[in-house]
């Protein structure tokens, strides 16, 4: 008997033997936790990638069809338009969402009730997965200004078309913007109306043609992450700025204050989020943003660029000599 309680005995831990386990248990937990976080984010941004590149091919699948890219946005009435309103409508059909395309009526404007689920409907491709409020269906306050019939309540778009280098209501990052036409940062164009923006899109119903992509299509912006949350006018059904420009900076992001919030007005919205300063490309990736080029390529820009290369990149036509390291 004797023999066997001292067996027990001696199989039995100690307290401070437990507390040592315990630690070395939470130790190795701290040591893989920053490990697996990577790991997701890494899947994240590859599926990010495929979004973008399924994206391009079906911009460029449109283009070789119709023999030009689609416009940007309408940036016209709905019923002024019986057509799609926005290029990210327009492809519906080219990245295998027909039955979504054919829930429109174009002749309504967005905001009726006959287009509700059409405009309300998320789209994951739309979506970039490290963007947890992705997941969380329609946003709301939405840009409904302009009289254009956009809805204030609409689906996302995490990818916004280029418009190049263009001002937006004034260029409040350039550094010389009494230059004019010769500035490389807005190249003297407003906004890209009447097929005026020097990208790939315009804010207008005027498509680009790939002939006049003469910088080379490897080497002209196409499409890239943005934030919708951090942006009113970021949405992938409407008739107004569904659209980026590069003269913003790399991540530039908008603070709480700033973003768009529910019953939020146009009024109130345009004073906090001005397009003109968080309409730009950004993305919740660690140290890159992800851009679509013409030829369907998929490349990160890091944020710290050179702002004369990130110009350059957006313009279709500039004549610069640029490229990425």
């Amino acid at each position: 008997m004797l023999s066997t309680r001292r067996l027990q005995i001696a199989r039995a831990f100690t307290l401070v033997e437990l507390l040592v386990v315990i630690a070395i248990i939470g130790v190795l937990i701290a040591l893989l936790l920053p490990a697996v976080q990577a790991a997701r984010e890494a899947a994240r941004r590859t599926q990010c990638s495929n979004n973008l590149k399924q994206i391009a091919l079906g911009l460029i699948n449109y283009e070789s069809t119709n023999r030009t890219f689609p416009w940007g946005n309408s940036y016209l009435p709905s019923t002024a338009v019986a057509a799609p309103h926005s290029w990210s409508t327009c492809i519906l059909p080219q990245i295998e969402q027909q039955a979504h395309f054919d829930k429109f009526d174009f002749k309504l404007p967005m905001d009726d009730a006959a287009n509700k689920i059409a405009v309300t409907r998320t789209v994951p491709t739309y979506r970039c997965p490290s963007d947890g409020a992705g997941h969380a269906g329609p946003l709301p306050a939405r840009c409904s200004c302009c009289n254009l019939g956009n809805s204030s309540v609409a689906a996302g778009l995490w990818y916004a078309g280029s418009m190049g280098p263009v001002d937006c209501d004034g260029c409040p990052f350039c550094p010389n913007p009494t230059a004019g036409d010769g500035n490389p940062c807005c190249q003297g164009v407003k906004y890209g109306e009447k097929g005026s923006a020097p990208g790939m899109f315009h804010r207008w119903p005027t498509g680009v043609r790939a002939a006049e992509v003469t910088d080379g299509l490897s080497n002209t912006i196409l499409i890239g992450e943005s934030l919708p949350t951090h942006s009113g006018h970021l949405a992938a059904f409407t008739s107004n700025l569904s659209l980026c420009s590069v003269n913003i900076p790399l991540n530039f992001m908008a603070s709480p204050a700033q973003r768009p919030t529910a019953g939020m007005s146009d009024s109130a919205m345009h004073t906090a989020n001005p397009a003109n300063r968080f309409n730009g490309f950004k993305s919740l990736h660690p140290q890159v943003v992800q851009f679509a080029f013409g030829d369907g390529s998929v490349r990160g820009v890091k944020p710290n660029v050179d702002l004369v290369v990130y110009w350059g990149l957006g313009s279709r036509a500039g004549g610069e000599s640029v490229h990425l390291d």
